[in-house]
């Protein structure tokens, strides 16, 4: 009897053999075959789920937004707030080998959205997520007295975003000198000085 092969788990499973494909050989590599290899399935089995190259690799990229996604709704809405907010800016930071290959083949797919109208659908709809994240933070912590009650919203969303992008492509790019720690505390100053109502990077 022929085993049952659950489709989602496939979907999956091939997903991540493209991220595999792509952190050793870039986004050019990632041809159909060279996919199908990574998975251990024969081309013609890969073209089952995914006709052409595009649609994989699109894929690919959508399965990593996912991965952000399923992290933020694990965070428990019974942490208090300052908690909260750490672990869902911690959901967008590449922390262990998993997510650090995640990171390094996000860069290659917003690199490429450049030249790709599908791809730049996704990156920009990653990026309005994120905005919109680290604006309700900022609102947040405002209404919790945890910021000046004049911050300026939109700018201070927009600082933490750029200081969240940089510290994960900082460990994209060099993993083994930005442990995880180094960025937990990197986050933790940045929101202990906007308790503090100095400006934003202060030494307290």
């Amino acid at each position: 009897m022929p085993r049952f092969v659950d489709p989602v788990e496939r979907r999956n499973a091939v997903g991540q053999a493209v991220w595999r494909v792509v952190k050793r050989s870039g986004l050019a590599g990632a041809s159909v075959r060279a996919v199908a290899e990574e998975a251990g399935l024969s081309t013609g089995s890969l073209r089952h789920y995914f006709k052409e190259q595009r649609g994989l690799q699109r894929y690919a990229f959508e399965l990593i937004l996912e991965r952000y996604e399923q992290r933020l709704t694990r965070i428990d809405p019974a942490l208090p707030l300052r908690e909260q907010i750490e672990e869902a800016l911690w959901a967008l930071l590449p922390v262990n080998p998993e997510q650090i290959t995640e990171e390094q083949v996000r860069l290659e797919f917003l690199i490429q959205s450049r030249l790709d109208p599908e791809l730049a659908v996704l990156a920009a709809d990653d990026r309005a997520q994120a905005v919109r994240l680290t604006r309700e933070a900022i609102i947040a912590l405002r209404d919790a007295g945890q910021a000046p009650p004049g911050v300026d919203v939109e700018a201070t969303a927009l600082e933490l975003l750029a200081l969240v992008d940089g510290l994960a492509q900082a460990v994209a790019l060099s993993p083994e000198s930005m442990p995880a720690e180094r960025l937990r505390q990197a986050l933790r100053r940045w929101l202990d000085n906007l308790a503090g109502s100095g400006p934003i990077g202060a030494e307290r």
